[in-house]
C-alpha cells in the first residue's frame, strides 16, 4: 500500500496498533461491567475453576453466553485458560482487583460507574460548544455506588486511620473527645470509619448532593454512629458552620468545589490552632508531559467525563481531575491564611497534603 510522501509506515502502523489496542480495551471494559453485575468475577474467585458449561450452571446463565463471555476474559489476559480441560481460572492476582470486594486493590467498582459516564456524553459534546457542563443530578445511581465501593477500601484497610496516626496531637484529641469534619463526604465512608476508630469524638460530613447525604445517614445508622454524625446539605464552603475543628478532611473532592478559594478560607477559620486539614488529591504532575502515561490518561479523561462538566455547570473555574498539582495547593493555602502544607503520604497516584493554620 502506497501512503502520502511523508508518512512513517512503521509510526502509522504502530499507531493503528496502539489504536486496536484501545477499542479491544473499550470492548473488553462492556464485558466487565456485565461479569461485576452478575457476579461473575466473584464466582470464578470463589468457586474456582471450571468449564463454560460449569460456570453457566453454577450462575445460572445461558452456556452460550458464558462461553463467549469467559473466551474474552482468557483473549484479554484476565483469566487463565486450560486448553487440554477447557477450564477458565481467575489468579488469586486477578481476584484481588476484580472479585475482592472492598479490598485494598479492589477496582471493580469503576465497572459499575462506566455506564454512568458514558450517559453524559451527548450532554457534553453539547458542552464542548457552548460551555456549561453537566449537572451531579444526570449520573444515576450506579455511579455513585460505583464510586463508594472504589473509595471505601481507602477506609476499610487503615489508610484513612493511617494518616490520623502520623497526626499524635490531632489523634489524641479525637481520643479524648474532639470535633472532625469531611468536606464533600459523599456517602459518609470516613465520616463513619472515624467516629468508630474515635468513639469518644463527633463528626461531621457536608456535601452539596441531597441522595449521597441520605445514604449516609442510613449508613451511619446501620453501623451505630448516627448518634455522634451529622450530615450536612449545604455549599462546602459554608458548611461548617461556627464551629471549631481539631481535623478536617478533603478526600478526592476538593478538585470539584465550584469555589475553592473560598473554601480553603472557610477551612482555615474553621480549624483549632493545633488542628489539622487533610486533602487528598491525585499525585501527578504540573507539566502535561510528565503525565503522558496510562494514568494520566485515565484522570484527564475521568476529567473530561465528570469533572468538569459538574464544576462548570455549577460555575466553578475548571481546575479538573489533576487541577490541585503541588504547586497549585500551595499557592491557594497560602493565599487562604493557611502557614503550612506538607505531604503526609503518597503512593503512585495520591498525595494526602498535611496543611497547618
Amino acid at each position: 500500500m502506497t501512503f502520502a510522501p511523508g508518512i512513517d509506515n512503521e509510526k502509522l502502523a504502530g499507531f493503528m496498533i496502539k489504536v486496536s489496542e484501545g477499542l479491544s480495551a473499550t470492548m473488553v471494559m462492556q464485558l466487565c461491567i456485565i461479569g461485576d453485575r452478575l457476579s461473575l468475577f466473584k464466582d470464578l474467585a470463589e468457586q474456582g475453576s471450571a468449564t463454560h458449561a460449569e460456570f453457566a450452571a453454577r450462575n445460572r446463565i445461558h452456556e452460550r453466553y458464558a462461553l463467549e463471555w469467559l473466551s474474552a476474559m482468557a483473549a484479554a489476559e484476565y483469566v487463565d485458560y486450560d486448553p487440554s480441560t477447557g477450564a477458565f481460572t481467575l489468579p488469586p492476582e486477578h481476584a484481588a482487583v476484580l472479585a475482592d470486594e472492598g479490598g485494598p486493590m479492589f477496582m471493580s467498582g469503576i465497572f459499575e460507574m462506566m455506564p454512568a459516564l458514558s450517559s453524559a456524553i451527548e450532554q457534553i459534546t453539547t458542552a464542548f460548544r457552548t460551555g456549561g457542563g453537566v449537572p451531579k443530578s444526570h449520573y444515576d445511581e450506579y455511579y455513585w455506588s460505583g464510586m463508594e465501593r472504589c473509595s471505601i477500601r481507602w477506609y476499610n484497610h487503615q489508610m484513612l486511620r493511617e494518616w490520623v496516626h502520623r497526626l499524635p496531637s490531632v489523634e489524641a484529641k479525637l481520643n479524648a473527645g474532639g470535633l472532625g469534619a469531611d468536606i464533600g463526604c459523599s456517602r459518609g465512608q470516613a465520616v463513619i470509619k472515624l467516629a468508630q476508630a474515635f468513639p469518644k469524638s463527633r463528626f461531621i460530613g457536608v456535601d452539596i448532593y441531597g441522595p449521597n447525604l441520605d445514604a449516609a445517614r442510613e449508613s451511619a445508622e446501620e453501623a451505630g454512629v448516627a448518634d455522634r454524625t451529622e450530615f450536612r446539605l449545604v455549599e462546602a464552603a459554608g458548611g461548617l458552620a461556627s464551629e471549631t475543628y481539631d481535623l478536617i478532611l478533603c478526600a478526592d473532592a476538593l478538585h470539584e468545589f465550584t469555589d475553592v478559594p473560598g473554601t480553603l478560607k472557610a477551612v482555615r477559620s474553621s480549624l483549632d490552632p493545633a488542628g489539622v486539614f487533610l486533602l487528598q488529591e491525585v499525585n501527578m504532575a504540573e507539566s502535561l508531559g510528565e503525565n503522558i502515561n496510562p494514568w494520566g490518561a485515565m484522570f484527564y479523561s475521568a476529567s473530561v467525563l465528570f469533572c468538569l462538566p459538574d464544576n462548570l455547570h455549577g460555575g466553578g473555574e475548571g481546575l479538573g481531575r489533576l487541577g490541585l498539582h503541588d504547586r497549585k495547593v500551595r499557592e491557594l493555602c497560602a493565599d487562604a491564611g493557611f502557614s503550612r502544607v506538607g505531604r503526609l503520604w503518597e503512593d503512585k497516584v495520591n498525595v494526602v497534603f498535611d496543611i497547618r493554620p
